[in-house]
């Protein structure tokens, strides 16, 4: 089936891709945000009141999303799709707040170059999440593809940066300090092992509409 027949017989529910593409920047603004605090250039609660309003954002982005789809008979992707990137999407933003959110609780003052690492890769991966969605409309699945595997080439980056990162903590003293700061780890890898997830949603997709 050509392009441009499919562009016709399949109804360009626009809303749905103004939504994605909405959230998406919430999942960038939420590593910037995490990017910025782990690597020391504001403050412990000006960064969590932040987060917590991206992270209030995102809820209500993903909100009008379901209550659209509940409306809507046919959509321009299967709705299992839109339903699956918008949840995982979230979970990116969720992840990010939880680690910023989590640092904040525990007076985290110390943040290894590995942390700062870490939020920079999420930060990447965050940026081709939106680049991906801002390419769904039209279904511009080249780039889509472009933004996946650079998904996958920074989530395989943030392996060893992690490694090296709990290397260097097992070595202190500190066994409380060892155990907040790896929660903090766990919660960032997990952003960005999410972003993996929605790279994956991502690749269904194009698979699905080559």
């Amino acid at each position: 089936m050509s392009m441009g027949f499919r562009e016709w017989i399949i109804p360009q529910e626009k809303k749905f891709f103004r939504l994605l593409v909405e959230e998406s920047e919430s999942v960038v603004k939420a590593a910037e945000e995490a990017n910025a605090f782990f690597c020391g250039t504001d403050g412990f609660e000006k960064s969590a009141a932040r987060m917590k309003q991206i992270e209030h954002d995102c809820d209500g982005v993903v909100h009008q999303i379901f209550e659209q789809l509940n409306k809507t008979f046919i959509t321009p992707m299967d709705q299992e799709d839109i339903t699956s990137l918008a949840q995982l999407m979230d979970d990116v933003v969720d992840a990010s707040y939880d680690a910023v959110t989590r640092a904040t609780l525990y007076g985290l003052k110390k943040r290894p170059d590995e942390m700062k690492l870490l939020s920079g890769k999420l930060l990447g991966a965050s940026n081709e999440i939106h680049r991906a969605v801002s390419n769904l409309e039209g279904f511009k699945f080249a780039e889509v593809n472009k933004c996946i595997r650079n998904i996958t080439r920074l989530e395989d980056e943030s392996k060893g940066i992690l490694n090296a990162g709990l290397v260097r903590l097992f070595k202190e003293k500190d066994p409380i300090g060892i155990m907040k700061t790896k929660e903090v780890y766990d919660l960032l890898t997990l952003a960005i092992d999410k972003s993996e997830d929605v790279s994956c949603i991502l690749s269904d997709i194009s698979v699905k509409h080559r």
